[in-house]
């Protein structure tokens, strides 16, 4: 049988780096392509939840994975993105936790990873993409134990569509990395508009 489509990345208009896309309009995309499930990640922010439930009750048809995008940092390295999707109800209320330690930064939130790290039960951790830790310490060609060690922080890595050539080549190191030490990696969408044309309403 043919395998479903799995979204596990869609910013909402309620996500903090800007997306067109509605709660509603997620759920009928996903459903209209015959998805399997859809996962929710704004960044910094986790207020469409209720809104998310909703729906989810209305499309029973269709897992909904619920989850959130943070800005992240600790003592000694810059700011960087990580991805948390809950397991259970409790991975909610952790999510909720750590969401509600972050502190404002100029015009954004920010989390100290400790906090993540005392709260990550029921919570899978993902290296967002070409905006991780794990992406920049393989573009600053860290040694291979600093690499390892930092990969080793993460349940599954997510890379993002881009025709980059430089960023295309660190995210295949991130797939082999992944297959070296048996961590999953998922390509995703990094969803921030469904049509073509609401990209020009996202950059204006």
């Amino acid at each position: 049988a043919e395998e479903k489509r799995v979204e596990l990345s869609v910013h909402t208009k309620m996500s903090d780096d800007i997306s067109t896309i509605s709660v509603s309009d997620a759920f009928d995309y996903a459903v209209s392509g015959g998805y399997s499930a859809i996962g929710f990640t704004n960044l910094n922010n986790v207020q469409d939840f209720p809104e998310i439930q909703f729906f989810a009750k209305r499309h029973p048809e269709l897992k909904v994975i619920y989850g959130a995008k943070l800005l992240c940092e600790n003592d000694d390295f810059g700011a960087w993105t990580t991805t948390l999707l809950v397991k259970n109800q409790n991975g909610v209320k952790n999510l909720y936790k750590i969401i509600s330690s972050m502190t404002e930064m100029g015009n954004t939130k920010i989390v100290n990873v400790r906090d993540i790290k005392k709260h990550r039960e029921n919570l899978l951790i993902g290296a967002s993409g070409a905006d991780s830790d794990l992406f920049g310490a393989i573009h600053d060609e860290l040694p291979d134990e600093e690499i390892t060690a930092i990969a080793r922080e993460y349940d599954f890595f997510e890379i993002f569509p881009t025709n980059d050539i430089k960023t295309r080549f660190i995210y295949k190191k991130m797939v082999e990395l992944g297959s070296e030490l048996n961590i999953p990696v998922i390509a995703t969408g990094d969803c921030h508009y469904i049509f073509k044309g609401d990209e020009i309403c996202r950059n204006v």
